[in-house]
């Protein structure tokens, strides 16, 4: 199975999951002319695409996939982008896509939002926690972690004092986004001997220093961290269970 990073930012975010027989798409916050170059402009494999809310950053592209592929989504993402053909989901209830099998589940940011486990034989298990203040939740034996660390709080007050970020934006980004301690948090929730990724999300442009994140996640893993980065791609089906 390989994981391709189309984007991960305020600018864009979508996650291409395929093993050539099948693909798996999570957010769709890209150009729709972007997902479509990743994939060939062939959509026949494609068993669905995952939208985690309704911020034009994970959801650009809906309506234009509407139809094209099952777009699995709250009613909530299903209002805002309009859809016609949508699949609701809800946390905690168990959905077949193709060989991946997902289960939904909530997080807290300021408009309905939901991460996601996703367990496939060609790479194992998956979880997928983005645009949340924090997760109270832990997956057992988890292989693949894509994990939200969007600022830490150094990065942040620097800005806010040197007025690259207003300050009236800091209690927004505390109650709806990841910070680095808080990131560290879920890695340790999720730790054990299985896990092989770690995959850092949404950076802030603005409000993250970007190797410091890297060098405390290191530290608490003992191995190489990955930041999510365009055209990042990675094998996941290496080392599974």
């Amino acid at each position: 199975m390989k994981l391709t990073i189309l984007g991960s930012s305020s600018a864009g975010n979508c996650y291409v999951l395929t093993n050539n027989k099948e693909t798996l798409l999570i957010e769709c916050g890209v150009s729709y002319k972007d997902i479509s170059k990743e994939l060939n402009f062939n959509y026949g494999n494609v068993v669905g695409c995952l939208i985690s809310h309704r911020h034009g950053d994970h959801c650009k592209s809906a309506n234009k996939l509407d139809g094209l592929v099952d777009i699995y989504c709250s009613h909530d993402v299903a209002q805002r982008c309009d859809l016609s053909f949508y699949k609701s989901i809800e946390p905690r209830n168990v959905y077949k896509m193709g060989g991946f099998t997902v289960m939904p589940f909530e997080v807290i940011h300021d408009v309905p939002c939901l991460g996601f486990f996703i367990l496939h034989e060609d790479m194992g298990r998956l979880a997928f926690i983005t645009d949340s203040a924090y997760s109270e939740y832990s997956f057992k034996d988890v292989n693949h972690l894509l994990v939200e660390c969007n600022y830490t709080s150094e990065s942040l007050e620097d800005a806010i004092l040197n007025g690259i970020t207003p300050d009236s934006h800091r209690m927004r980004l505390l109650n709806t986004h990841m910070e680095l301690k808080e990131t560290i948090n879920v890695i340790e929730q999720n730790i054990s001997d299985k896990l092989y990724n770690v995959i850092l999300l949404h950076l802030s442009s603005r409000n993250s220093y970007e190797m410091a994140m890297v060098d405390a996640v290191e530290r608490r893993l003992g191995f190489k961290a990955h930041i999510a980065t365009p055209n990042l791609t990675l094998n996941l089906s290496n080392n599974i269970y």
